[in-house]
């Protein structure tokens, strides 16, 4: 099946085992997912050293060089995970990846000017010591309540005064004071500095620090920084040799090193059969990844989803060769892009609605279907087969809302029929690969978000519904609050940033509260669309995609509570699964369930929960309560008679066509049920 995560289950895969992302100080099975190549082996030793000889290794800094995705942050989250496993050694890890981001409504950006970037080293130094101590080591630390109480004093002169620099090197020694009972030393992680365009703003930054880290190091600091090569080269300069340290490089990774990333997440994701990729293969990812353990992730990834969606077993030269661009095409899709207006405009179309890393590949499967055979209809068994989709149809239709949501596909009628064209922008790029450049239209993705990544973009506005849309279909069996979805969007790197532009706000704390305010909004028209339907989970809603609910449109627009959709859910599997009596019994505490919460809303006393026969009573009850009429009880009654015999096993339920009266009379009496429950609620909240 072309299903959701096809490719894992065809693989024997149990979860994703690749990840764009660094690995996390508290990953699970971090040592298993970590490769212990040399940087590794350097740190180590650093480390080992700074706790035998702290006194004389204070005043050294330590530079960890590498091109962007080799593996930088992953090194710091090392360090922090080993001084975790060892907390009696008194040392405190302080992570800083956002010195170089401008406050809301400062007019100086800090990436810009380097005296700004020395106040912001302070400032964010000072919020990342709060957040170490009050997160994640606060049961190592007596001063918990002190900081606690100096973090919420902080933000509040922030909030009041621009702090100057005096104020915030006074502040950030009058912190450390604080903690250098509990700690001996500081390891000052700062990541990201090579995110400024100009690397002489950051060692201008450092050069006219001098006297600040001097100072730093008598309160026990080290410094650990992020660079890119050209660091190096400057620091190795005489301008900047005042402050120059100890170089840890992470160089290009090897075709081994390679070779045992990808087995180790292959091994983590519980794969058992033999290592599906040749040594030749996985020289060509390497090569093609520039040694970079981000983008060998990557590559792997792609290969092993259109293995799988080409059926085969083994990867190989030959089919790596049909599947990844030759070099001298993407140079000539750099160039033409950045001339042809028109093949940008697909681009920036398609990073809206697909990203390879991130996104589930049957989403780009059915847009390379559709531009395959110029239009769709919808998906019966022959045309299954005429167009090669081995799709079910309720992920087909998940899909085709997605796509036309996202203004992908457009839909078209001809004699009454409703069929489906691929958006003329997505057209020309995809004709411009196949004709132009004849290369695979797998590896496109790929070729946009890595080879394309110093290319300047056309705006792509921000749109929420779509973006809400998009985490939904994606991950359709999943329940997400509000919150949730918020999270997912602000874990998107491009969804944010056009969200910042959008909303105009500065800060994330801005933003999450501005997506919250329209993430309610845009819930409660797909819930009344019926694109989603609410569901309680006691005092917290939570929301899922409808078509993902098998036969649960007639719910739409009220809030079931979990347990009873689960009942229900349970019992439509069990029927598909040819067991009809096995249903029944389902489908009866579906109702029993639904009539304990609307119970509780009136504040009705019922029977405890026994094994059967307790619908009876507790109808009876909310009956006398005057919930509702005769007419609703006497329905109760007669489905709990008729559904008695076969819960108990003394008959046995044969016939399709009664199941399914079952069926819709429980759907009717739970409709029923939670109308009544919504418009109580509603009453009781005002």
């Amino acid at each position: 099946m072309v299903k959701m995560s096809f490719w894992l289950s065809y693989w024997g895969l149990a979860t994703d085992p690749f990840s764009e992302e660094p690995l996390h100080y508290n990953t699970a099975n971090f040592e298993k997912l970590l490769v212990r190549y040399a940087p590794i082996e350097e740190i180590d030793e650093i480390l080992a050293k700074l706790y035998q000889e702290k006194e004389r290794l204070l005043r050294r800094r330590y530079y960890i060089i590498g091109l962007r995705g080799m593996g930088k942050t992953t090194i710091l989250n090392y360090v922090i995970r080993k001084i975790l496993d060892e907390p009696s050694r008194r040392i405190l890890p302080i992570y800083v990846n956002n010195v170089h981001v401008k406050d809301p409504g400062d007019p100086i950006d800090p990436a810009k000017d380097s005296e700004k970037l020395r106040l912001n080293f302070c400032l964010r130094t000072i919020e990342a010591l709060f957040d170490t101590i009050l997160h994640i080591f606060r049961e190592y630390t007596s001063e918990y309540s002190s900081i606690e109480k100096a973090r919420g004093k902080y933000y509040e002169l922030k909030g009041k005064i621009l702090i100057d620099q005096s104020t915030a090197e006074a502040l950030l020694k009058e912190y450390l004071n604080k903690l250098r009972k509990d700690f001996d030393l500081f390891l000052l992680l700062y990541d990201e500095l090579d995110k400024i365009d100009d690397y002489d703003i950051v060692l201008k930054f450092l050069r006219s620090s001098q006297g600040l880290l001097e100072t730093l190091s008598q309160y026990g600091c080290v410094l650990f920084i992020c660079g890119v090569p050209d660091f190096s080269k400057m620091l190795h300069s005489s301008e900047y040799s005042g402050v120059s340290g100890h170089e840890i490089w992470i160089r290009p990774w090897s075709m081994r090193d390679a070779k045992t990333l990808v087995k180790c997440r292959l091994d983590y994701a519980l794969f058992t059969n033999k290592f599906p990729f040749e040594d030749k293969v996985m020289e060509a990812i390497c090569s093609k990844a520039e040694g970079r353990p981000r983008l060998i992730q990557s590559q792997a990834r792609d290969a092993l989803i259109w293995g799988a969606y080409s059926r085969v077993r083994r990867i190989d030269e030959k089919f790596l060769s049909s599947f990844m661009w030759k070099d001298d095409s993407i140079l000539r899709f750099r160039s033409d892009i950045q001339g042809l207006k028109e093949l940008q405009e697909g681009v920036n179309l398609l990073k809206k609605v697909y990203d390879p890393d991130r996104d589930d590949p049957s989403i780009y499967f059915l847009m390379m279907k559709i531009f395959e055979v110029g239009r769709i209809f919808g998906l019966s068994t022959d045309l299954r087969e005429k167009y090669g989709i081995d799709m079910e149809t309720s992920q087909f239709e998940r899909l085709v809302y997605l796509l036309k949501d996202f203004g992908v596909i457009n839909e078209r009628q001809t004699s009454g029929k409703r069929y489906y064209v691929l958006n003329y922008k997505l057209q020309n790029l995809f004709s411009y690969v196949k004709n132009v450049l004849k290369e695979s239209l797998e590896y496109l993705p790929r070729a946009i978000k890595v080879e394309l990544g110093e290319v300047r973009e056309s705006k792509v506005e921000f749109n929420l519904r779509n973006e809400i849309t998009k985490i939904l279909i994606t991950n359709p069996d999943h329940r997400y609050r509000r919150s949730d979805l918020v999270k997912e969007i602000m874990k998107n790197p491009d969804a944010k940033i056009r969200a910042l532009e959008h909303y105009k706000v500065a800060s994330e704390k801005e933003l999450k509260s501005k997506l919250m305010a329209a993430a309610a909004t845009v819930m409660r028209t797909l819930q009344k669309e019926g694109v989603v339907i609410q569901v309680a989970q006691g005092n917290r809603t939570s929301y899922q995609f409808s078509e993902a609910l098998e036969e649960i449109s007639w719910a739409k627009n009220l809030p079931l509570d979990e347990d009873v959709l689960q009942n229900y859910q349970s019992a439509i599997k069990t029927l598909k699964e040819g067991n009809l009596s096995g249903s029944i019994p389902l489908l009866r505490l579906a109702v029993e369930n639904a009539l304990r919460h609307l119970a509780k809303v009136y504040q009705i006393e019922l029977p405890d929960k026994a094994k059967f026969d307790t619908i009876a009573p507790i109808n009876e009850k909310i009956y006398q309560a005057r919930v509702y009429d005769q007419g609703l009880k006497t329905m109760i009654d007669a489905f709990n008679v008729e559904v008695g015999p076969i819960c108990h096993g003394a008959v046995k339920l044969e016939d399709a066509e009664r199941a399914k009266n079952l069926l819709e009379r429980t759907q009717m009496i739970i409709r029923k049920l939670y109308i009544i429950k919504k418009e109580r609620t509603k009453m009781l909240t005002g």
